[in-house]
C-alpha cells in the first residue's frame, strides 16, 4: 500500500513538473505495481486468509497475550477492549479464554442490545475481516488501469 501511495505521489509530481525522465520511470513502475498487486491478490485468493494457519496462529498468540495481560497492563486491556467492542468478538477464541485464566468476562465481550456473548474469538473474526477486505483489491485493479490510461494519454504531450 505504501509503494502504491509513493507511486501516485511520484506520478503527480511527474505531471506537475512535466519531466520526461520521470514520466518514463512512472510508465515502467506503474505496470510493475499492477502486476505485483495482481500476483498478491491472486495468491491471497488461492490460499485464502481466513484459513491461513500462519495468520490465525499468529493472531491467536497476540490475542492470548492481551488476555493474559488484561489486569496488569492498562494499554493491553484498552487495545483488547476496543477490538472486542468494534469488531464484535471475545478474547482470542471466545469467552473461555478469560475463564481459563480466572478473569471475569468483560462487558465488551457482549452484544450491546441482547447482552449475549459474541460467538467468535477475535482471531477468527479478524481473519474474516481480512478476507472481506480482499474484495477491495478488485477496485484497486480498476484504479491502476484508470490511472495508467490517464497517464498514457498525458505522456505524448510532454
Amino acid at each position: 500500500m505504501m509503494l502504491k501511495a509513493m507511486l501516485l505521489v511520484l506520478g503527480w509530481y511527474t505531471v506537475w513538473t512535466e519531466s520526461r525522465m520521470l514520466s518514463l520511470l512512472c510508465a515502467v513502475l506503474h505496470p510493475l505495481m499492477f502486476i505485483l498487486h495482481l500476483v498478491g491478490t491472486t495468491f491471497i485468493c488461492i490460499y485464502g486468509v481466513e484459513e491461513s494457519s500462519a495468520l490465525t496462529d499468529e493472531l491467536m498468540d497476540v490475542f492470548l497475550a492481551l488476555v493474559y495481560k488484561w489486569d496488569e497492563d492498562p494499554r493491553a486491556s484498552r487495545i483488547l477492549k476496543q477490538i472486542m467492542e468494534y469488531v464484535g468478538c471475545c478474547g482470542a477464541d471466545g469467552g473461555g479464554d478469560f475463564i481459563d485464566v480466572h478473569k471475569p468476562i468483560p462487558t465488551e465481550c457482549r452484544e450491546p442490545i441482547s447482552g449475549n456473548e459474541w460467538g467468535n474469538g477475535c482471531h477468527q473474526q479478524l481473519a474474516l475481516l481480512a478476507w472481506a477486505l480482499d474484495s477491495y483489491s478488485c477496485r484497486n485493479w480498476c484504479s491502476h488501469v484508470c490511472y495508467g490510461c490517464s497517464f498514457y494519454l498525458r505522456l505524448p504531450r510532454i
